[in-house]
């Protein structure tokens, strides 16, 4: 359900912004110094982009899978697709967690402090198994996972999980198993950056290196010899 938490310094970002790669997760955003209480929640990416955060700041983030965000907030995830909410408007809790989040004591006492306060504002009821049992597979295959596959069970057409990927993750099954991928293209390419776009194309079980470039094309705007050529993972953030 929780993809990651994390925690950074605005001053450490680049002057043009963070680099926001599309990974389908939206986060919940706490600026812990100086003290405000209005914590946003960041709809996720459906196309690189850079995002500015105030200056001399310091923020602690909750990363959420694919698909079960409306677990935990009010917010209709299609209303927020690459933007900025405040959460205090919609879900008063996330308030007092701001509060408890500023007065801990180092990373791990505030994730602790954070779950404890998702597991008391889960919403089990308002999940779709469905969706769910979806993107669980397309993650863990790494967008691998044959489309038609997910329609095999009886009553679950294509057009029906369609209707409900776009509902709850904003894309389609096909665009969120392109997303996974391209999310494992990058992570490849920083751990084997002497590799030939050839050989990650391969690796990362695109049909060939058009097909690669199509999916980069789409998603950054650039072919990936021009996006990977620029790409530092210590100044992007998968988003």
């Amino acid at each position: 359900i929780i993809w990651e938490f994390y925690e950074f310094d605005t001053n450490e970002m680049p002057l043009e912004g963070l680099l926001c790669l599309p990974d389908s997760c939206p986060d919940m955003i706490f600026q812990l110094t100086p003290r405000y209480n209005m914590p946003l929640a960041l709809g996720c990416f459906s196309h690189a982009s850079r995002h500015l955060f105030p200056k001399n700041t310091t923020l602690f983030g909750i990363r959420f899978a694919a698909g079960v965000f409306h677990r935990f907030s009010n917010i209709p995830i299609g209303s927020f697709l690459g933007k900025e909410v405040l959460l205090s408007k919609t879900d008063t809790w996330t308030i007092a967690l701001s509060h408890a989040l500023q007065d801990a004591k180092g990373f791990s006492a505030r994730t602790e402090i954070a779950m404890y306060f998702l597991k008391q504002h889960c919403n089990k009821h308002s999940a779709s198994p469905v969706v769910e049992q979806i993107s669980t597979a397309i993650v863990r295959t790494h967008g691998l996972l044959r489309i038609n596959e997910l329609a095999s069970q009886p009553g679950c057409s294509d057009r029906y999980l369609r209707m409900l990927c776009t509902r709850y993750i904003c894309q389609s099954p096909k665009q969120f198993a392109e997303t996974m991928q391209f999310q494992m293209a990058i992570c490849h390419f920083a751990a084997s950056p002497n590799e030939t776009l050839e050989e990650l194309a391969f690796q990362c079980g695109f049909h060939d290196s058009a097909h690669m470039n199509k999916i980069f094309k789409h998603l950054t705007g650039c072919a990936p010899s021009t996006f990977l050529a620029d790409f530092s993972p210590l100044h992007a953030e998968t988003k």
